[in-house]
Protein backbone atom coordinates (compact mmCIF):
# COMPACT_ATOMS: atom_id res chain seq x y z
CA UNK A 1 0.00 0.00 0.00
CA UNK A 2 1.22 3.68 -0.64
CA UNK A 3 1.65 5.72 1.97
CA UNK A 4 0.62 9.21 0.37
CA UNK A 5 3.95 10.48 -0.61
CA UNK A 6 6.78 9.68 -2.71
CA UNK A 7 10.43 10.00 -1.90
CA UNK A 8 10.86 13.06 -3.11
CA UNK A 9 8.31 14.60 -1.58
CA UNK A 10 8.78 13.01 1.80
CA UNK A 11 12.47 14.22 1.74
CA UNK A 12 11.16 17.84 0.95
CA UNK A 13 9.05 18.27 4.03
CA UNK A 14 11.75 16.76 6.24
CA UNK A 15 14.24 18.94 4.14
CA UNK A 16 11.79 21.86 5.57
CA UNK A 17 12.72 20.73 9.05
CA UNK A 18 9.74 18.45 9.77
CA UNK A 19 10.39 15.66 11.78
CA UNK A 20 9.02 11.77 10.29
CA UNK A 21 6.64 11.66 13.25
CA UNK A 22 5.55 15.13 12.20
CA UNK A 23 5.38 14.35 8.46
CA UNK A 24 4.12 11.11 8.99
CA UNK A 25 1.47 12.35 11.64
CA UNK A 26 -0.24 15.53 9.71
CA UNK A 27 -0.22 13.41 6.30
CA UNK A 28 -2.02 10.55 7.58
CA UNK A 29 -3.95 12.66 10.05
CA UNK A 30 -5.76 14.41 7.03
CA UNK A 31 -6.80 10.71 5.32
CA UNK A 32 -10.07 9.25 5.71
CA UNK A 33 -9.76 6.12 8.19
CA UNK A 34 -10.51 3.89 5.31
CA UNK A 35 -7.66 5.13 3.21
CA UNK A 36 -4.77 5.23 6.51
CA UNK A 37 -2.16 2.67 5.53
CA UNK A 38 -1.32 -0.02 7.95
CA UNK A 39 0.82 0.47 10.26
CA UNK A 40 3.34 -2.16 8.25
CA UNK A 41 2.84 -0.37 5.14
CA UNK A 42 4.17 2.76 7.06
CA UNK A 43 7.27 1.34 8.92
CA UNK A 44 8.53 -0.18 5.50
CA UNK A 45 7.87 3.02 3.85
CA UNK A 46 9.83 4.39 6.72
CA UNK A 47 12.49 2.07 7.08
CA UNK A 48 13.21 1.92 2.96
CA UNK A 49 13.20 5.94 3.26
CA UNK A 50 16.04 5.37 6.20
CA UNK A 51 17.82 2.93 4.34
CA UNK A 52 18.06 5.24 1.46
CA UNK A 53 19.18 7.85 3.50
CA UNK A 54 21.68 6.20 5.34
CA UNK A 55 23.20 4.26 1.90
CA UNK A 56 23.43 8.52 0.74
CA UNK A 57 25.30 9.50 3.99
CA UNK A 58 27.58 6.23 3.64
CA UNK A 59 28.22 7.33 0.33
CA UNK A 60 28.99 11.03 1.20
CA UNK A 61 31.46 9.88 3.87
CA UNK A 62 33.54 7.85 1.99
CA UNK A 63 33.90 10.28 -0.67
CA UNK A 64 34.80 13.06 1.96
CA UNK A 65 37.46 10.06 3.25
CA UNK A 66 38.64 9.29 0.18
CA UNK A 67 39.20 12.98 -0.87
CA UNK A 68 41.44 13.74 2.54
CA UNK A 69 43.54 10.29 1.87
CA UNK A 70 44.14 11.77 -1.98
CA UNK A 71 45.17 15.14 -0.59
CA UNK A 72 47.75 13.04 2.16
CA UNK A 73 49.24 11.70 -0.68
CA UNK A 74 47.68 8.04 -0.23
CA UNK A 75 46.99 5.81 -3.14
CA UNK A 76 43.47 4.69 -3.53
CA UNK A 77 43.09 1.50 -5.86
CA UNK A 78 40.07 0.02 -6.51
Amino acid sequence: MAIGLNKQELEALLSLGNTEEEVFTNVFGLLPRAEKPSIEAILASLSTFLIDKMAKIVSENNKRITEQLIAAGIKISG
